[in-house]
């Protein structure tokens, strides 16, 4: 991506209330404005900006969901080995 259209990204997204910041770190940090989500949440609802090939309605935005006991201790599991090689990965650089 060219770091004008980068930069224009940013620009609009700042202006709907939406902050990101991908200079001071490794990772990205979004800032949502309650403004920002609301309108969105809005945005979401109105069928006039639906496909008309859509048949589901509504918002299935921030819909909790469950992971079953044996998938939620792999995932565990795999967060913790993640952890442990990013931990030895760093102690390596130093």
């Amino acid at each position: 991506m060219r770091l004008d259209s980068y930069a224009n990204l940013l620009k609009k997204l700042r202006i709907i209330g939406v902050k990101v910041d991908t200079l001071y770190s490794d990772s990205v940090h979004v800032e949502l404005e309650p403004q920002a989500l609301e309108s969105l949440k809005e945005r979401l609802a109105d069928q006039g900006r639906r496909r008309q090939d859509r048949t589901h309605t509504g918002i299935r935005v921030m819909k909790p969901f469950r992971l079953s006991e044996e998938r939620a201790a792999r995932t565990k599991e795999k967060t913790r080995e993640l952890l442990k090689k990013r931990a030895e990965h760093e102690e390596d650089k130093e």
